[in-house]
Formats: C-alpha cells, structure tokens, sequence
C-alpha cells in the first residue's frame, strides 16, 4: 500500500517547483477524499483505496535536506512495514543541458558528476597538460578510478530496489532542440540503471506550446497509476517510452494585466479573521471558509510606526530574525544611472541600467556572470487584486495561521494543507507586490477553481490568450478566499540578465542591458514585461533643496534586490591567445560587451597575446544598435580582427549590412574562417540572444558551415556541434 508520495522539484525559473506544488496539492485532496469516502468508491470501500491513508506530501527542492540528513543520497525515500513510497523528481535543464542550481548538488552526486544530456556539462577549462601534469595515460589512469570509485560509492549507499520514482522534465524542444530536457531525461535513466523501480513513464514538457496541458496531462496519468496500485509490482515499467507525454506546450513571454474589465460584475474574494475581531478568536460564520486544504490565515492591523507601507523590498524579514525571503547574498543594490541606448529614442530601445556594488563586501563578479533581479509588480495590477478583496485591507498584516486552523490543518485524519508559501510578518499588498507574479496565467488547476469548470481548454482559454487570474475572477464573478488566491499564485522568481560590464574595469559597478517587453494580447489587451518595466521606471531623482545655484539636493537612489550568479560555463578561453568567435543579437549584446571590455583592459595592461576575435551583431535597426563606438574602438586597437554588424528593418536594402546575422556567417569567406578558427585552431565560439530564433537559427547555420568546409554529412556536422558543446568550446547566453 502507498503510504507517502516525496516530491522533489529542480526549478530556476519556479515552473518546475510550481508543478511540484500542484501535484502535492492534487494527492492530497484525492488521498482526504478516498478517506472519506467521497471519492469514486464508496465509503464502505474507502479504506481499501490504494491512497487512503496517504500522509500529506512533502514538496522541496532536491538540494533542501530534510532536519537530520545531510547528504543527496537521504533525498530519495523508502517505504517500510510494507509501506511504500513514490518519490516524484520534477525538474528544468538550463544552459547547455545543465541542471537547476537547487538541483545541481543531487544531480552532480547521483551522475557521479556525469555531464547532462549532451553527453557533458560544458567547461571553460583547457585540457592542455602542463610539464608538472602526470603524463595523459597516468591522468587518465588516475580518473578512471575516482570515477570507479565515486560509482561504487553511489551504488552502495542506497539500497536502490526499494526506490520506486517517476520524472517529470520542463524543456524547450525548439529554443534548446540539442539539450530538450537533457536532465529529466539523464535522471530518468539513471535511476532504472541503479536498479530503481519505475512506476510511471517519463513525462517531457514542452515549453515551446503549452508545457501547462503537458503537466496536467502527465500528473493524470499518474494519479491514475497511483490509484490502481500497480507500483506495488517490482519492475512496472522497464523502460521510458520515447513518445511519453506528447507534448502539447506553453507560450513564452511577460506580461501584466491592466484592463479593469469595468463592466463586469465585481466578485467577492472573501476576507480573513482579525485578531482583534472576536476575543473568543471564533471566526466569522458569515464569510466563505478557505478549501479544507488550506489553512485559514490571521490578519492583524499594521501598526509599526517605523515604516512607511508598503515597503519597497523585504530585507527587513531577515533582520528581524525571520527566514530570509531572497536568495543568499541577495543585497540592495543603488542605481546609478539608467539610459535609452539607441539612437531614436523609441519606447522599445534597449536600455543601459548601472547599479553599485559600493559597501557590498561579499558582491563580486566575473565577465560572463548573471546578476539575478528580484522585480515587484506594478502598483496599479496590485490594486486590481486589493479592489476585488471585499472585508481585507492592503495594509493587513499576515500575522499566521489561527491555531484552530493550524490544528485541523495538522491533526491526524484531519485536513490536509501544505503550507503557506510566503512570509509572515508582511502585509497583504506586500504579499501581492514582492511574493507572486501576477504577470503570469494561472496553472490549468487554479484556471478550473476560478471559472467553477472541469472542461476547461487550457491551452486555447487560457495560455493562448495570455490570460492572468484577475481576469478570470472577474470574468466568472466567483467568490474565493484569500487563501485560495495567494495559495496558487505563481511565487515571484528573480530574472536572470546577462552583465554587461567587465570587473577589471568596473569592479564597483554592474551594467545591465535589457530591452522593456510590451505587446498586445490575442484578446488586444495591453501587456508589459513584468521585471523590464519594473527597471525601466528606476532612476536617481534629485529632492529637497532650493532654486538656483543655491539649491542643495540631495539625490535618492531607488535600490533593486539583486545577487551575482556564477555563470562559470560561460567564460573567456584560460589561454589569453585562442581565438574566438563571438555572435550576438539585440540584448545578447550583453555579455559580448562585457568580453570585449575586458580585452580591451587586458589590451591596455600590455597583453601582447590576445588571439584573433571575430565578432557577429545583429539589431533591428541602425537607430536600434548599441555599444557600436566600444566595437570600433576595438577594431582600431587590434582587439577585434573583424566586426560585423547587421540589421533587418529600416535600412538600404542594397546595403550589405542589412541581412540576418545567419546570412552574414553563411558567406563563404566568413563560413571558413570560422570552421578554420574552430576546427584548425581550437577557437571558441560564443552565442547571445534569443533562444527560440535567434539561437536556433544560428546553430543551425553553424552545422552548414561545417558541413560544407568540414567534409561532414549532416549528421557528423551535428555530433561536431554537440563535441564543441561538451568541450566548452561552444558557450551559450541564450535567453528563452
């Protein structure tokens, strides 16, 4: 009999770990439900339902041990008195088939360090050998047993034919075709060769169409299995089905609401309890109860005469003793100066913003790193929410769980909850502006609760639309509870963006370049990115003082939480002198600015060996380009060999630089420099943009020219694409 289903999640982008809530949420109302006997059988037959008597899911990443485990290998559960346990990994791939960072510790020890779907997790080192290095068949002597080693390790250290487990892989099959998945699917196979028990076929979501519908088809099909109690046979399924899960997919893109929908009947999201309602803290028998699985929250009237409400970050959780709402290392971080780069002005150009690292001790960086920004979301979505919420003012302070609730809520047989996904100690309109996204469309299960229907068409209602739960709500004019609704909003997750800058010269500043997202929805309703717009709106502004000469202002810096993320398979080659090939388009222009910057530092310290660089750019538009005077003055140094920029719009179509990038590359004087670079000298190549278009298309540009000056077929100019991968000598910065 089932007794306990462990759910562990990788997750960068907070798909994965959202999932992972979804599925725990969903066992848990079945396995009250087969108790009850409420559910398909009768309550006669209720305590024969292979998941009554289930205990409530544990959901946490798979780098989050458990009190008193202190290795990966206590992640993985085990029924016993016959009980049994399902463990469920539900997980991204980032980068060049790398696993999430709150994956990356159990990952890299069940792998034995092995690399990821490309057959290798990309490194920047050399593997030339020096004088003082054991000689190549010593050294490899040498691997062989570390890594007989580690695997003997791993195998005995868990007896794996008790480990029952099913995977779940978030991924992009046309941003990432060469690395879709690579990690769900390396896992998956990993734990069947250890001897692990797989209960159900491997799930692959594609993000390409509505990765959504893949979930939600995939954790049917396992509660399915889960309910019929076929994992209890040893060895239900040998091996994963090529075709598991056809993936239907998801719409990429930010966005946010603001059309009110004024016409439509206002709904009642219903309040919570206050402390200082009722003496006896019996709750309001008039209001609507919260669903059995979640607890009911306290609300207290904010009455901190220290802060001005609402706060703009939540650093003040950590200093008041609270857990930490952001990541380790996460800091403050003033704004310097932001600045439209482009020529014209427009409301699209990209933008340069300048942050300080001034006072930070511990924030220190490297060319090719990330910085993680942590967005709020606009004021007036915010006020959308706070307008619908009757009986609840934005000011409340969530003070807790009312204890009745909270012992209902963990009693023995009672009800079932997981529980409460964001701080205490902060108020309602803090929750909605810093701990959810409310950019984003709901999961096809909180869709379902919303519009009060099981028949909803996920992917063309709700994701094709670009549909957000504010909509919803007032579309159906359905009451929820305040729980219900900060329960399954999507949690906040930082943004990663490329730095712009090198620390050799700006070891106190990091730049930035984005480019501030809006679109029209299928339904023609406005959208803005979520975090571009968050930065857009910052600037330094001059206050207080006088008029004249004699005014004495002060100036504020607005401050963004921010912490620096170690990108180490995107770096410069060790060996100053290989050559390298660097393409970029529109914001990809990031990282490649941050590179030449740095040989441009290098190149003024007296490096006399930097190796030939030949660089690839592409804009929408001359008005559109950026950093185009630091790539000339590169050129007249020496730095750069050759420089070629591209645009698609707004130019002399006569012109040869109005083409595509991939145009450019496929030329046959560029297309066998680049295989001679690559092939001939060990040069790198490094790829910026957009993942989806731009990254694709250029990969697949790259296996033309190898096919036409390599003497390969298609297929051997393929492998050689996924050999330069592995070897670190093709870096990617894509963006999805």
């Amino acid at each position: 009999k089932i007794t306990s289903v462990n759910i562990l999640y990788g997750s960068q982008g907070g798909t994965a770990q959202l999932f992972a809530m979804q599925l725990g949420d969903e066992l848990d109302e079945l396995s009250e439900s087969s108790e009850n006997g409420d559910g398909d059988g009768d309550e006669r037959d209720s305590d024969s339902h292979p998941l009554a008597g289930l205990s409530p899911c544990s959901v946490s990443a798979l780098n989050d041990y458990p009190p008193g485990a202190s290795s990966p290998r206590e992640r993985l559960m085990r029924g016993d008195d016959g009980g049994i346990v399902v463990n469920v990994i539900v997980t991204s791939c980032t980068g060049a088939g790398d696993p999430p960072d709150n994956g990356r510790e159990f990952y890299e020890w069940i792998t034995c360090s092995r690399g990821g779907g490309t057959g290798g997790v990309p490194s920047s080192q050399s593997s030339q050998s020096s004088p003082s290095s054991p000689s190549p068949s010593e050294g490899d002597q040498e691997k062989e047993d570390q890594d007989r080693e580690r695997e003997r390790q791993v195998r005995e250290s868990v007896p794996w034919s008790e480990i029952r487990y099913a995977v779940f892989g978030c991924g992009n099959s046309v941003a990432h075709p060469n690395n879709y998945n690579a990690v769900a699917k390396l896992l998956d196979g990993r734990l069947n060769e250890l001897g692990a028990t797989r209960v159900h076929e491997l799930g692959l979501g594609d993000d390409s169409d509505c990765i959504e519908d893949d979930f939600d088809n995939w954790q049917d099909s396992l509660i399915q299995r889960l309910s019929s109690g076929e994992v209890a046979v040893e060895g239900a399924l040998e091996r994963p089905s090529d075709a598991a899960t056809a993936p239907s997919g998801s719409i990429q893109g930010e966005g946010q609401p603001v059309d009110a929908g004024g016409a439509l009947p206002k709904p009642k999201v219903e309040s919570c309890w206050h402390a200082e309602d009722d003496d006896t803290g019996e709750e309001d028998n008039q209001r609507k109860d919260p669903q059995k699985k979640y607890p009911k929250l306290k609300l207290k009237r904010f009455d901190d005469a220290r802060y001005d409400l609402p706060r703009d970050d939540l650093f003040h959780i950590e200093e008041e003793g609270g857990t930490p709402f952001y990541r380790a290392g996460t800091r403050p971080l003033p704004v310097v100066s932001n600045r439209a780069l482009g020529t014209g002005g427009a409301e699209y150009a990209m933008r340069e913003l300048r942050l300080s690292l001034e006072g930070v001790l511990d924030a220190t960086y490297t060319a090719g790193d990330h910085l993680l920004v942590y967005p709020r979301n606009a004021q007036c979505v915010v006020d959308s929410y706070l307008a619908v919420l009757e009986g609840v003012d934005g000011s409340d302070l969530v003070e807790g769980v009312l204890e009745t609730a909270a012992e209902k809520w963990s009693a023995k047989g009672g009800s079932r909850g997981r529980a409460y996904p964001h701080p205490f100690g902060i108020t309602v309109e803090e929750t909605l502006l810093h701990c959810v996204d409310l950019s984003q469309p709901p999961s096809p299960s909180f869709a379902r609760m919303m519009l009060g229907r099981k028949d909803v068409r996920y992917k063309d209602e709700i994701a094709a639309m670009r549909k957000t739960p504010i909509e919803l709500i007032r579309a159906s004019g359905r009451s929820l509870s305040l729980e219900e609704l900060l329960f399954n909003l999507p949690p906040m997750q930082p943004r990663y963006y490329s730095i712009a800058s090198s620390p050799m010269v700006h070891p106190c500043e990091i730049f930035l370049t984005f480019r501030p997202v809006k679109y029209l929805t299928a339904l023609g309703h406005l959208r803005e990115g979520l975090c571009t717009s968050f930065m857009k709106q910052l600037h330094p502004v001059s206050v207080g003082g006088g008029f004249g000469a004699d005014a004495a202002n002060a100036v504020y810096a607005p401050r963004v939480p921010a912490v620096v993320n170690s990108n180490p398979s995107f770096r410069l080659p060790p060996d100053d002198s290989t050559p390298i090939v660097l393409i970029a388009g529109g914001c990809g222009v990031a990282p490649i600015r941050s590179f030449l910057e740095e040989r441009m530092e290098m190149y003024r310290r007296g490096n006399p060996s930097l190796g030939e660089a030949h660089v690839f750019l592409g804009f929408r538009s001359p008005r559109d380009e950026a950093y185009r005077s630091a790539v000339d003055k590169a050129l007249e140094c020496g730095v750069v060999t050759k420089a070629h920029v591209t645009y698609t719009k707004s130019c002399r179509k006569s012109d040869r630089s109005c083409t595509l990038v991939t145009q450019i590359l496929e030329e046959e004087e560029n297309g066998r420099t680049v295989h001679d670079l690559v092939a001939s000298r060990g040069g790198h190549i490094y790829l910026c943009g957009g993942a989806r278009l731009f990254g694709a298309a250029v990969e697949r540009t790259l296996q033309k020219i190898f096919l036409r000056h390599g003497d390969m077929d298609e297929e051997g100019a393929n492998e050689y694409l996924r050999q330069l991968i592995r070897e670190g000598r093709l870096q990617e910065d894509l963006a999805d």
